[in-house]
């Protein structure tokens, strides 16, 4: 069993989400070692297992939450001429990207020959920054928010095998 809780602060980051807090935690049992697996000899290893974790990303570019004025130049009959504008809104409430990740599995280990490894995994990236419009009216024309998310869900298997063992030694692995 162990988890951990990490608490980090970004500049990069709005001022109103400054801190980001990333707890995790996992648990495992091998129950190969327990006193009731004594007998059951053809089978080397089990162990059953599961973690849950909260991670952040801050790699969202320097200043990003920060309001800029550009510097643009237009045709003015003809003469180019200098003018000030704004650049991008701030936003304040611009915040860490965030991985969410549960993952339930388990190792079995049998005749000391064959191994096999299972896991069901669930991924939600969320708050991921994307530039939307925004109406021109404002004086901006996009604006970095955090409104993306994606969802990875599957199954991971891993078959691996002793097949010589030896002077000449031959293993095989498969993962789907």
């Amino acid at each position: 069993m162990s988890g951990s809780r990490r608490t980090g602060g970004s500049s990069r980051v709005g001022l109103n989400k400054k801190w980001g807090r990333f707890p995790s935690g996992a648990l495992g049992w091998r129950m190969s070692q327990e006193g009731f697996f004594e007998n059951i000899t053809f089978i080397n290893e089990l162990k059953l297992r599961g973690s849950w974790g909260n991670t952040g990303n801050n790699n969202i570019g320097n200043y990003q939450s920060i309001a800029t004025v550009s510097y643009l130049k237009y045709a003015l009959g003809n003469q180019a001429v200098g003018a000030y504008a704004p650049g991008r809104p701030a936003n304040y409430d611009l915040t860490w990207e965030r991985q969410l990740q549960t993952n339930i599995g388990f190792d079995l280990g049998l005749f000391n020959r064959l191994n096999i490894s299972a896991d069901l995994f669930n991924t939600i990236n969320k708050d991921l920054l994307l530039n939307v419009n925004v109406a021109q009216v404002t004086g901006y024309s996009t604006a970095l928010l955090n409104i993306g998310q994606v969802n990875n869900k599957g199954w991971e298997v891993t078959l691996s095998s002793i097949n010589l063992k030896g002077k000449f030694e031959w293993t095989t692995d498969f993962n789907i």
